[in-house]
């Protein structure tokens, strides 16, 4: 998932998102444990010292923007190793390499290589104050010293023993332990706050590591020698290496519980559409990290009478950021009540007349019983045909209970509500997933076979319809009939498989025989399983596009099974007909 805004490591573009994804930076630092102009120990101080005398200039009272990271918050630091750098989004922060040495477990910069990544944990850092002069809750500025706890509850150390320089997680209270501050990156243009915002890119200093050697009191950096096993390379804090850029990002929030008409849902993932038909209905998000959304019924009939599908909703503590849903309001004909087209008791003979003779195909069944003669048929017929056709033209007053019964159904005519978490973002202007900011394509409406075929239930009928859309778009079957089909005729010459007449209820009926087919001339064609499958949907497609347009028409499939083996050619034909069935 992308961030809602550009984030810059040198001249590269970084994107990322919290809950599911999140990028990185790309980056060579300006040299070991150097500041831009090459000065090791100014470049903390200089930083700071201009971001205090920016907050001077600008007055006493500044207030604190949305979005601003502040103490107590739980953050992710994202970094682009310099050692085996990627040009894709940057997805998992920095961490732990859990592999006991002799030296303990040390932090390291990913990917760490297909053989050491099982050995990989991504940190998450809750942010405090070690005087404890900050309360929770206050803003974190440039320059503060802070300690980052891990989520085992331990801290950056850089007394690992043996090995110099090298940064491990360790318990709080003990020699070596690390306070840090957070400093602008030094290639980017200078922020003109003081405040640190989830998304900022920063370089990292170290304050005071609680020992008498100060050697190691310098920049984070990342490096790694060339004999490491490891690709991203590890976080040193002596000068040697790069510069080690990072983002800061929120923590992964994962949902938790969903509360919705009194009901729990405890496995709800992202994604999933929630049926919230009820105008009464109120939901309870509630994530990981003690963060939740609240949406009240009030809430949602504003939603869902603004008109827009896509809203961003705010974490109910104030933040960092939201999430991203969808409300779909279902229109009257999809969720209109099983006995609205039924004719009531009172109706007049005008709509019961009509309900008997609606769709009845009089002289095909007729003539088809064969108990009659095909004129006593015509007859018959024109008995029942004339008067209807009288008493239509002569016209018939609405009845009292059709006039009240659109009053009667007050919810039915507003329709359905389905609403669907899609992601945590922790900025109000994130893009969507799909990239169309607070936008998505229009959905042709939902087929009246899709919600026969979930039983009513028009959120399971409209998942289905996407899926179905989605399948379509991926297989390029809208374009498929004009798409030139070089194995066309040989195909056809060496599979019998054809439309031939059409069923009692009209439905075209399809034969084909798997059996007889001869894979040993379309092979020496150069005619794959991949070819066969192709010509299929072509053929498919065929049907309900030219043949038949009616799409809550049934097909006929007739297969016949002589001839198949699963000896003859290694289950090929069983294979083709399995996968045929998957779209039929």
């Amino acid at each position: 998932m992308p961030l809602h805004r550009p984030v810059h490591f040198e001249s590269m573009t970084v994107s990322a998102t919290t809950g599911a994804t999140a990028a990185g930076p790309a980056s060579r630092g300006s040299g070991p444990g150097t500041a831009a102009d090459g000065n090791p120990s100014a470049n903390g101080a200089s930083t700071t010292a201009s971001l205090s005398s920016l907050s001077a200039s600008n007055g006493p009272v500044q207030t604190t923007p949305a979005g601003v990271l502040k103490y107590g918050q739980t953050l992710r630091l994202l970094a682009n190793s310099h050692y085996h750098p990627t040009s894709s989004e940057v997805e998992i922060g920095i961490g732990v390499y859990k592999k006991k040495g002799k030296h303990g477990i040390l932090n390291a910069v990913p990917p760490l290589g297909d053989q050491q990544e099982h050995l990989f944990q991504e940190d998450e850092y809750r942010v405090l104050d070690p005087s404890g002069q900050h309360t929770e809750g206050s803003a974190v500025q440039f320059g503060h010293t802070l300690v980052l706890v891990n989520q085992d509850n331990l801290v950056w150390n850089n007394k690992t023993g043996g090995i110099t320089g090298y940064v491990g997680p360790r318990a709080r209270q003990t020699n070596g332990e690390m306070y840090v501050s957070f400093h602008p990156n030094p290639k980017l243009p200078q922020p003109k706050s003081l405040f640190i915002r989830y998304g900022d890119e920063i370089v990292i200093d170290v304050e005071d590591a609680n020992r008498h050697v100060r050697t190691y009191n310098k920049r984070l950096t990342n490096f790694k020698k060339p004999t490491s096993s490891i690709l991203g390379g590890y976080i040193c804090c002596d000068g040697k290496g790069h510069d080690l850029l990072c983002a800061i990002m929120p923590p992964r929030l994962q949902i938790h519980k969903v509360f919705v008409r009194g009901k729990t849902l405890t496995s709800y993932q992202f994604g999933q559409p929630i049926d919230i038909t009820s105008e009464s209905a109120t939901v309870e998000v509630q994530f990981t990290h003690d963060k939740k959304v609240l949406l009240s019924a009030d809430k949602l009939n504003d939603m869902a009478a603004s008109g827009r599908t896509k809203h961003f909703v705010p974490l109910a503590d104030g933040g960092p950021g939201g999430v991203h849903l969808t409300l779909h309001v279902t229109t009257a004909s999809s969720t209109r009540s099983p006995d609205a087209t039924s004719a009531p008791a009172s109706t007049s003979m005008l709509q019961q007349l009509t309900a008997k003779l609606r769709g009845a195909p009089i002289l095909a069944l007729l003539k088809r019983s064969g108990l009659v003669h095909q004129w006593i048929a015509v007859g018959l017929a024109a008995c029942i045909w004339v008067p209807a056709m009288l008493l239509l033209l002569a016209g018939d007053p609405p009845s009292a209970t059709t006039q009240l019964q659109p009053k009667q159904q007050p919810f039915v005519q507003n329709g359905g509500r389905t609403l669907t978490f899609l992601q945590y973002v922790y900025h109000a202007d994130a893009p969507f997933p799909d990239g169309h900011d607070h936008h998505e394509p229009e959905v042709p409406p939902v087929p009246d076979r899709y919600i026969r075929a979930t039983k009513g239930d028009a959120a399971a009928a409209l998942v289905r319809w996407k899926e179905t859309l989605l399948w379509r778009k991926e297989e390029h079957v809208d374009s498929i009939l004009t798409e030139p089909m070089p194995h066309f005729r040989t195909i056809k010459a060496n599979y019998p498989h054809y439309y031939h007449k059409r069923g009692l209820k009209n439905e075209p009926v399809y034969y084909e025989k798997p059996g007889k087919i001869n894979l040993k001339k379309m092979r020496t064609e150069g005619i794959t399983l991949d070819h066969l499958l192709r010509n299929s949907k072509m053929v498919t497609e065929f049907l309900w596009s030219v043949l038949e347009k009616d799409d809550n028409q049934k097909c006929i499939s007739v297969i016949d099974v002589d001839g198949i083996g699963f000896s003859d050619f290694g289950g090929e034909v069983v294979d083709y007909v399995r996968r045929c069935s998957g779209y039929t």
